[in-house]
């Protein structure tokens, strides 16, 4: 029987759910437990928090374990976005408890609804907080947790998501003296100390903050920091770059 290419869509977008990355083998188990999703998500990456003075718990390789945690106001987008199902604090699947809640999730975007420019949707740069700033204890990792719809603002829906302060991927700490990548603050250094979402993996030898870089258009996939972010930073720095299996969230 020949099916129709929505058919074919549908079903392409439930195996991406349910199917394991193709990266994924030789990695650890949050490692492993990434998928692409489809559907409502909070894309966090150009929003800076504020802590709350509670603690968060968060999925760890063997267990749990609790940070400071921070709220953060992100806008709710539509479409596909990467997580770690067994990260963050998630609870193995995609869908979220209820229809009032959304995960945060990571997808590539250049542009997107930002709380300093009024929610307008305007470019998320992309800036390096170096490690001479030692801040990297005060970013947040707002990839894979669990966020609650909060109407709109300015005519964009948002939700508001309670992530952890100093901690990575895989539920460790980070030390003060690591540099870390975020979309928030349009480039201007003085967000790194705002508790902005942050990628703080692969950017080990970046002492100096304030490196801009603008995304690339013209590459969708949600795997491009390991190419195009990585080659021109390499290419100023004198071949340091993030490692390829690394990306921002």
């Amino acid at each position: 029987m020949r099916r129709s290419s929505g058919f074919c869509f549908a079903i392409a977008l439930v195996l991406l759910t349910i199917a394991p990355s193709p990266s994924a083998f030789g990695q650890n188990k949050i490692e492993q437990s990434r998928r692409v999703c489809y559907g409502d998500y909070a894309f966090c990456s150009a929003a800076t928090c504020t802590p709350t003075s509670q603690q968060i718990r968060v999925n760890t390789e063997t267990g749990y374990a609790y940070f400071p945690a921070a709220q953060c106001t992100c806008p709710v987008l539509h479409g596909l976005d990467e997580v770690e199902v067994l990260g963050g604090n998630m609870t193995g699947s995609c869908q979220p408890p209820n229809k009032s809640n959304v995960w945060s999730g990571f997808w590539h975007h250049p542009t997107t609804p930002q709380q300093l420019a009024d929610w307008q949707d305007v470019a998320a740069l992309g800036l390096i907080c170096g490690s001479d700033l030692m801040l990297g204890d005060k970013s947040v990792n707002c990839y894979s947790f669990l966020c609650k719809r909060a109407g709109t603002i300015n005519g964009v829906p948002v939700a508001t998501c309670t992530c952890p302060i100093g901690e990575t991927f895989d539920g460790t700490a980070i030390p003060a003296d690591t540099a870390f990548f975020t979309q928030a603050g349009q480039c201007s250094v003085g967000y790194c100390s705002q508790y902005p979402v942050s990628d703080p993996i692969g950017f080990d030898d970046f002492t100096q903050s304030g490196e801009c870089f603008r995304w690339p258009q013209d590459d969708m996939s949600s795997d491009f920091l390991s190419d195009k972010l990585a080659n021109s930073l390499s290419r100023k720095h004198g071949g340091a770059s993030p490692s390829s299996s690394d990306r921002a969230r």
